[in-house]
């Protein structure tokens, strides 16, 4: 009688830790499948919902019959500046809920000014020209951010404007001019809308420019080199915040090479990146 009892109970035991058993395995193994997609380089639950900067539109700077700089290993800058755009764009997609546009996506000609216009269209909120610098200083490394001055032609930096619009074309020819303007007239109300507008496009582009420069600098530890006000033709109408990224010197021996490497260039854009994040963060609190 006891030994029965006891087998029951045994087999009692073994029925429940069976069935224990299979409620808790398909638990573990999700769990550790939880895990292991949580540890996944880049993995989020869920993307960045963008509030002020939704739209991005990248430039790669050059293309076409327009090449840039040559790096120190032979490579123009025409070949590094799309690879980048589109490595942003890559990361802007798999980090956030933002809309990205690039003015080129293979390697085609477009003028200086048709690339802001292209932006304008597209309704972006935010317009980056992304390039390589060189200099006749071997020595020369680091970032440097640009935003728009239309009267800094005769400025130290006209330079480093003349190389980069050197050999550019319009693809498109230039808007006609109006009827000459009556002297002294008065403003109209569009007028008005419109130079506060660039004003404030003014100010959030000193902003963009500072925030690109710090953050990648962080991501990539290299030297500082400020920000900086030049009249690149690049930025002339773009209707948002604009700035020219120069991302490192071709002319470098060790920092030309880097910019080549598509590991250097993945860094470089997880800069951009969390610098655009960061910089969204902050206006959506109205910082």
């Amino acid at each position: 009688m006891h030994r029965a009892v006891y087998h029951a109970a045994a087999a009692t035991g073994i029925l429940a830790g069976a069935q224990k058993a299979l409620i808790i395995a398909p638990m573990k193994y999700f769990l550790v499948g939880l895990l292991l997609l949580l540890a996944a380089p880049g993995a989020s639950l869920a993307k960045y919902r963008m509030r002020v900067i939704r739209h991005i539109v990248l430039d790669p700077g050059h293309g076409g019959t327009n090449p840039g700089a040559p790096s120190v290993t032979g490579v123009f800058e025409k070949y590094l500046t799309l690879p980048l755009a589109l490595e942003v764009e890559r990361q802007l997609r798999e980090a956030s809920d933002a809309t990205v546009t690039l003015t080129r996506r293979t390697d085609t000609t477009i003028g200086l000014r048709e690339r802001a216009r292209l932006a304008n269209e597209a309704g972006g909120d935010v317009f980056i020209s992304i390039h390589c610098n060189a200099s006749e200083n071997p020595e020369a490394s680091g970032l440097e951010v640009y935003f728009l001055d239309p009267e800094a032609a005769e400025s130290e930096f006209a330079g480093v404007v003349d190389r980069e619009e050197r050999g550019a074309e319009p693809a498109v020819a230039p808007r006609p001019a109006g009827p000459p303007a009556a002297e002294h007239a008065p403003l109209t109300v569009d007028q008005v809308v419109l130079d506060a507008t660039m004003f404030k496009s003014h100010e959030e582009s000193e902003t963009l420019a500072g925030t690109l420069l710090d953050t990648i600098h962080d991501v990539v530890s290299v030297p500082r080199r400020g920000v900086h006000q030049a009249a690149f033709g690049v930025l002339k109408e773009a209707e948002m915040p604009a700035v020219v990224l120069e991302v490192g010197y071709l002319s470098h021996a060790e920092e030309g090479k880097k910019l080549a490497e598509p590991k250097y260039q993945e860094k470089l854009a997880r800069g951009i990146v969390k610098a655009l994040l960061a910089l969204d963060k902050r206006l959506a609190k109205g910082d």
